[in-house]
């Protein structure tokens, strides 16, 4: 098991639903906005484009957007290739540098930390 694998395998379930029913061939946009009516079904909470802060040397640099944050847990970044490549991956894996408490559990799916819940939360109530 890994750290929030209930809600990853809900992910991945919802993923699989939509890609089986949609097939290939649509924007991002589209894959994104019927997984979220599909996580949707399964009961979990899901925020598109949600914000979250970059931080370097303890300063904040500029704000990263999710494509979906589910259950405050889980970051899901949406790409539509013939395959993946290291950039696909590149902002996911960069805010889990040097943090051990964090988790991708696939390429695009990555859990966050609990700084990263405090800034989620900050953002949560300002909107």
């Amino acid at each position: 098991m890994y750290k929030h694998s209930s809600v990853t395998e809900q992910i991945i379930k919802a993923f699989y639903y939509v890609y089986n029913e949609l097939g290939h061939g649509f924007l991002e946009k589209v894959y994104e906005n019927a997984l979220v009516i599909q996580v949707r079904k399964q009961g979990l909470l899901v925020r598109q484009q949600a914000p979250i802060k970059v931080y370097f040397d303890a300063q904040i640099v500029g704000i990263y957007f999710a494509d979906l944050l589910v259950d405050n847990k889980v970051i899901v970044e949406i790409k539509v290739a013939e395959g993946l490549c290291d950039e696909h991956e590149a902002p996911a894996a960069s805010l889990s540098e040097g943090d051990r408490n964090r988790r991708r559990t696939t390429a695009k799916l990555r859990t966050k930390t609990t700084s990263e819940e405090e800034d989620l939360r900050d953002c949560a109530n300002a909107n």
